[in-house]
């Protein structure tokens, strides 16, 4: 398909020579080579930015949940650790009140420590 004659094309050069016999549509005229290099200067700028953009969302979304898992294994390690001495030292009075202060959390649903055979100790 050819273009138009009052649009030669967005890098096409212009035709040299006679003048053609079909008159453009009023209003039109030519576009001039520095408003073709002007429009392919900001389609680059913007494909790059909207790019730059794409590949911070994702790589701040993946480090978000490395934080966000990292926190809750420090998290359950430092109960893990807390219960495990209690147990050690068989306090059951500190364990139940670790326990309490635990389930009261939002994000906590439920806690169960289960012995070495299998039973639940607490709950």
């Amino acid at each position: 398909m050819r273009s138009p004659a009052w649009w030669p094309g967005f890098f096409a050069p212009r035709r040299v020579g006679r003048p053609s016999s079909r008159t453009p549509p009023l209003g039109a005229r030519p576009v001039r080579l520095r408003e073709k290099i002007l429009a392919a200067v900001v389609l680059v700028v913007l494909g790059v930015g909207a790019a730059s953009a794409l590949a911070l969302v994702r790589l701040q979304r993946a480090a978000g949940l490395r934080q966000v898992e990292l926190a809750a294994q420090t998290l359950a390690s430092t109960i893990y650790h807390g219960l495990r001495l209690s147990m050690i030292r068989n306090n059951p009075d500190e364990i139940g009140e670790i326990l309490q202060h635990l389930q009261g959390e939002p994000m906590v649903r439920r806690i169960d420590v289960i012995t070495s055979d299998g039973r639940i100790w607490a709950s």
